[in-house]
C-alpha cells in the first residue's frame, strides 16, 4: 500500500470520529466567538472578566477575552459568554507555561 492510501484511510477515520461523542470526556465548543460550551468539566478554578479557567480531566480549558461571564453552570456543562479572543487546552504535564 502506498503512503497516499494510508494517509487517506487515516484522514477518513479521523473525520468519522469528529462527529462522535465520547462519554465522560471533555468537550469544548466555540460559537461565533462569543460563547464557549464546556461539557464534563470539573469546576471553575479562575474567574475574572478577561480570563476564565475551567478544570477538565487531564488539565484545564483557559478562555481569554473581555466581558466574560458564566452564563450557565450545571454539574456536567457550563457556558461562558462574552467577547472570546482565545480558547486554550492546557494539559496537566505542561499546562500553559505558568505551572497552573
Amino acid at each position: 500500500m502506498d503512503a497516499k492510501g494510508g494517509l487517506a484511510r487515516r484522514m477518513a477515520r479521523e473525520l468519522e470520529m469528529a462527529g462522535t461523542s465520547f462519554p465522560g470526556k471533555p468537550l469544548v465548543e466555540i460559537y461565533d466567538g462569543c460563547r464557549v460550551l464546556i461539557e464534563h468539566h470539573l469546576g471553575v478554578t479562575e474567574y475574572e472578566r478577561n480570563q476564565i479557567r475551567v478544570k477538565i480531566r487531564g488539565g484545564a480549558v483557559l478562555v481569554q477575552g473581555s466581558h466574560l461571564e458564566l452564563a450557565r453552570v450545571a454539574r456536567e456543562q457550563l457556558v461562558i459568554c462574552g467577547c472570546v479572543d482565545c480558547v486554550r487546552i492546557c494539559r496537566k504535564d505542561g499546562l500553559d507555561g505558568q505551572g497552573r
